[in-house]
């Protein structure tokens, strides 16, 4: 081993035992417990010798040595300990403040969750003050309407029982127009068969170019009268009297003009053509004999 290598291992082994607990804090003990004499050898203007003398006198003593290992030992072995009862203690410490801590913000949610509750109380009973002021005012609507019902109703009933009353002293004419009703339903009913069986015959002996010839004086007779038309057709359609001689009264020259007779038939030929589109081709009418017409 060379002397380099020696010198090494000497400072590493005194660096380690430097780094102990039990080191570092016997020196720190030992330089506090004996700063007089350190500091007399360190700053003192005496002689060394004297400076030898005077420590050797004054503070040369076991407990010079002792007193800095007692306490270099307590520091190593007792401290652990007190500093364990203290994390001990400030462990108890910061739980009881935390739970503290939660507690309070637990007494805080609750009260915020009864304040809520008295606020929603209170909305829902402003809410039903709310809507038994709308029912009162719909009750009292409902009223009004119902009053200006009732008063309608008298003047309806009133009204009624003037009818009732006219109705009585209307009732022989009423019969009457009873009467004269029925006869116009037996001649409307008359005039339907007529021209019901007018009609069969007509599609029965005539061509459909006949047909569409009748149709067309029919219409423009209706709507502006000409004076030159057909003269077989006029005298056919004036023999079923859907055609009459008239005067002109601009002119003063006869003309043809087409009775309600012939509006009905048009009409009820045009309806008949409308429903039998697709079978009229087909459709073959017995030739019955023309009723006779009702007196006028």
């Amino acid at each position: 081993m060379t002397l380099t290598e020696l010198a090494k291992s000497i400072y590493d082994s005194s660096t380690e035992r430097i780094k102990t607990p039990i080191t570092g804090s016997f020196s720190l003990a030992f330089v506090l417990y004996n700063w007089r004499p350190i500091l007399l050898l360190l700053f003192s203007k005496d002689s060394i010798e004297n400076k030898i003398q005077v420590i050797d006198i004054f503070f040369s003593s076991w407990h010079a040595i002792v007193v800095p290992l007692l306490i270099a030992l307590l520091y190593v072995v007792i401290v652990p300990y007190l500093m364990m009862v203290i994390e001990i203690l400030l462990n108890t410490a910061n739980v009881g403040r935390k739970t503290n801590r939660s507690e309070q913000q637990l007494l805080d949610l609750t009260l915020k969750s009864k304040l809520l509750s008295q606020k929603f109380k209170n909305t829902q009973i402003e809410s039903g003050e709310k809507d038994i002021k709308e029912l009162n005012d719909t009750i009292a609507n409902m009223q009004s309407q119902i009053t200006i019902i009732n008063d309608q109703h008298k003047s309806v009933v009133e009204n009624y029982e003037s009818i009732i009353v006219g109705y009585k002293n209307a009732d022989s004419e009423n019969s009457r127009f009873s009467k004269s009703l029925s006869e116009m339903e037996s001649n409307f009913l008359y005039m339907t068969d007529y021209l019901t069986t007018t009609l069969k015959i007509i599609v029965s002996l005539l061509t459909p170019e006949q047909l569409s010839n009748i149709l067309n004086l029919l219409t423009q007779l209706m709507n502006d009268p000409p004076h030159n038309v057909n003269t077989h057709l006029v005298n056919m359609l004036i023999e079923y009297e859907f055609v009459e001689d008239v005067i002109d009264n601009k002119t003063g020259f006869p003309t043809f003009k087409v009775t309600e007779l012939g509006e009905m038939f048009r009409d009820n030929f045009l309806n008949w053509s409308r429903n039998n589109t697709d079978n009229n081709k087909n459709i073959t009418f017995p030739t019955p004999s023309i009723p006779p017409l009702s007196p006028q």
